[in-house]
């Protein structure tokens, strides 16, 4: 089993899933989230989320979020498939849930979703971060390990990391491949 992410309509007794992914989280998902959001979670991972602020917020950075994958040429035509569907539900909320996709270790020095979230916040398309070689306990044998250093050099590497993306994925000719990547897979018709 592989572990797997949610992005549903309705959280609750009624919810229904709008749109499910793969061990990544979809690019345009985190564009739902502000950092208040964030740190506000009661589980980490499991988000609740207004639905119109939700949109709104997406909506509000697309043009950043499509300015970091250029060669994306129909990014903000794949988005903007999923914010009409999501227009055009009467839920008061949304939620999202990636628990299993995420770790929360504060120890981890390496981006997390807040440090992605706040990268689309703030519109900084060359927002760096370089994380400096460290010792590690190896949790098996318990011997110390010397791992290397690792510079994320713009929002874009960062944002493919925290979601677990290849840029490959992004650059492939298949545009399902592409679409998948942005916004999960997407169940069809009105059933949100």
């Amino acid at each position: 089993m592989s572990a797997r992410g949610w992005l549903v309509n309705s959280p609750g007794e009624r919810s229904k899933v709008v749109a499910e992914s793969k061990r990544y989280i979809p690019l345009l998902w985190l564009s739902f989230l502000s950092t208040a959001d964030i740190e506000d979670a009661e589980h980490f991972g499991r988000f609740l989320l207004d639905r119109k602020r939700a949109i709104e917020r997406s909506s509000d950075s697309l043009p950043f979020l499509a300015s970091l994958f250029p060669h994306v040429t129909s990014f903000a035509e794949i988005a903007n498939s999923l914010l009409g569907k999501l227009k055009a539900k009467r839920s008061k909320t949304i939620g999202i849930v990636v628990v299993e996709l995420v770790g929360h270790d504060s120890d981890d020095p390496f981006p997390d979703l807040g440090t992605a979230v706040g990268a689309i916040e703030s519109r900084d398309a060359n927002d760096s971060l370089t994380i400096p070689a460290r010792t590690i306990v190896d949790p098996f044998v318990r011997e110390k390990l010397e791992t290397d250093g690792r510079r994320f050099g713009t929002t874009q590497d960062m944002r493919l990391w925290v979601c677990m993306i290849r840029p490959a994925d992004l650059a492939s000719e298949s545009r399902e491949l592409a679409r998948s990547t942005i916004l999960g897979y997407v169940y069809p018709g009105p059933g949100l």
